[in-house]
């Protein structure tokens, strides 16, 4: 989302601003489209035994996962009323400073940890296929 900080083409900051809320929209839109997909997958039980039935929030890699996301969409709400540009009567500017703070810590947080769960997913589907399953 960083775009020409420096330099001539410096990009104005409510622009940045923007596209950095769209594409975390996008994320957002693109993420629970996934999710409704792996729990679809997993609840279609056509053509499946019990032996090959894979339950819902089954593994470590799926509950991170769903930690992930609620934190994401914490992250993406508390951000869009603290820094959306609306009028909120008790949001002073020390407390959007304050939480300017958390809002870059959870953000890098939030990226790490996603990446961690990809990697955890590819090692558990590894683990799944190495003892037939």
């Amino acid at each position: 989302y960083r775009v020409s900080l420096c330099g001539a083409n410096r990009v104005n900051r409510k622009i940045q601003k923007m596209l950095h809320g769209i594409s975390n929209l996008v994320a957002l839109i693109l993420g629970a489209i996934g999710i409704s997909a792996v729990f679809r997958s997993n609840n279609d039980n056509t053509g499946l035994t019990h032996q090959n039935y894979y339950a819902n929030l089954s593994s470590l890699h799926s509950w991170i996962g769903m930690g992930i996301v609620i934190l994401f969409l914490s992250q993406f709400l508390v951000a869009s009323a603290m820094f959306s540009g609306l009028k909120i009567p008790y949001v002073t500017a020390t407390h959007k400073a304050g939480v300017l703070k958390l809002h870059k810590f959870f953000g890098s947080f939030i990226y790490v940890a996603v990446a961690s769960n990809i990697y955890l997913g590819i090692q558990e589907k590894e683990q799944f296929n190495f003892h037939g399953r």
